[in-house]
């Protein structure tokens, strides 16, 4: 299969998604609090899994079939859950033994907690599946920390142009996700085309998320300086970028705080020439301060906003306001991933049915606004239909978890 990413909206072919599974049941209430008091002082939790709430697993479970028979329906049964991709690895002895030995290394490294490797020896690809993503074997703990994050499939890898970046997270509790994401795009057969960048081999000093990477076009590529991707880690993959064709990297600074966690949480692509955009993001209040990279090795600042920054470059997008114009609709529907939108091709997005005013930004933009279960029992229709479409997911438990429909996917190849 001959991958690649050249644009957020393009027709999507291939995706990688992951359900949430029993991983989630390891998830108590001292694991959704980032701060804690410790001695009399408000400090950050250690336990801290990067889930805001406790999701109810079967409901999650049902939304996320839900979405995935979408995405199935419209890449032709070419969406794969994570999870089945590394049972099918680890099925080989060698492979198993060195992804086995990496992140016992990281968790000995990361959390003192020593693990014997043989104590994996008569088990099953899928029990190790289910170990490797729960921490627990036969109900005794092995890791220190399920992984519940990897639902989050956007954030363990990002194709650009035809070079998979292996990213690297910054909160140590991701870290076995990125360990897991390097041998399943290394070794699944259905990658073998595939060219890799390990980012943590060549710097393990810094991180770099996928939720926080954009690939506008065939020229240009936004990246968010967020409290989990900082612009050191941007200026290390640009080359890489260049050497894919790209012409400009826009590095736009983000407020580090939890709620602008990536740059897909404030804007999203949903055409060529629209975008999904949280509207404080573009106020004057915002620091923008916009580093451009240009591949003839010229460097700027600009200090405009995102979408005036881009207009000058030559890439007008009309901005369609999360939580439309009411400023506490706008902070709600924000947190609720309104801004985070999924593109199945130009026009066509999916989004979540709880941001109503997104919604009705959307409508006003000549969107034809459909429910999940509408698109599936005509999507041939729906999937040929020249109109501009919203397909909304009616989701009460995975929008819990922080992440809208991109979140939950990592696109493989867009034609």
């Amino acid at each position: 299969m001959n991958n690649k990413i050249y644009s957020e909206v393009n027709p999507v072919k291939f995706i990688v998604v992951h359900k949430p599974g029993i991983e989630h049941t390891f998830i108590t209430p001292k694991n959704i609090s980032e701060k804690i008091e410790i001695n009399g002082k408000l400090k950050n939790n250690p336990n801290f899994l990067l889930f805001d709430d406790i999701i109810q697993i079967k409901k999650a479970q049902n939304e996320h079939i839900q979405f995935v028979k979408i995405l199935n329906h419209f890449t032709d049964g070419n969406t794969y859950d994570f999870s089945d991709l590394l049972n099918d690895i680890i099925k080989d002895k060698s492979i198993k033994k060195k992804l086995l030995e990496e992140c016992i290394e990281n968790e000995l490294k990361t959390y003192n907690n020593p693990i014997n490797i043989k104590d994996f020896e008569n088990i099953s690809s899928q029990q190790l599946t289910e170990t490797l993503i729960t921490g627990y074997l036969n109900n005794n703990k092995i890791f220190s920390h399920p992984v519940p994050n990897l639902i989050f499939t956007r954030d363990i890898a990002v194709l650009i142009g035809k070079t998979l970046l292996i990213t690297w997270n910054k909160k140590n509790v991701r870290n076995r996700e990125n360990i897991l994401s390097k041998y399943v795009f290394s070794n699944f057969i259905k990658f073998n085309n595939l060219k890799l960048y390990d980012f943590n081999k060549y710097y393990p000093e810094l991180s770099i998320e996928g939720g926080d990477i954009l690939i506008l076009d065939q020229e240009r590529v936004c990246i968010g300086v967020s409290e989990r991707t900082p612009l050191k880690s941007i200026s290390k993959i640009n080359k890489l970028i260049f050497d894919e064709g790209f012409k400009t990297v826009f590095a736009v600074n983000l407020p580090k705080k939890r709620a602008y966690m990536h740059l897909d949480t404030v804007f999203t692509l949903t055409s060529k020439n629209e975008a999904l955009i949280y509207p404080p993001f573009l106020s004057n209040n915002n620091n923008h301060k916009i580093h451009i990279y240009k591949n003839d090795g010229d460097k700027f600042i600009s200090n405009k906003n995102l979408i005036e920054t881009l207009k000058t470059d030559g890439l007008d997008l009309k901005p369609i306001y999360c939580g439309g114009n009411s400023n506490i609709m706008q902070q709600r529907e924000q947190w609720t991933d309104g801004a985070n939108s999924f593109a199945l091709e130009p026009g066509k997005i999916i989004c979540y049915k709880c941001n109503e005013y997104t919604i009705k930004e959307l409508r006003k933009n000549d969107y034809k606004i459909i429910s999940d279960q509408e698109y599936l029992e005509n999507y041939e229709y729906y999937n040929n239909s020249k109109d501009k479409l919203v397909i909304t997911l009616d989701s009460t438990e995975l929008v819990r978890g922080r992440g809208g429909p991109r979140c939950l996917t990592l696109p493989l190849l867009r034609i």
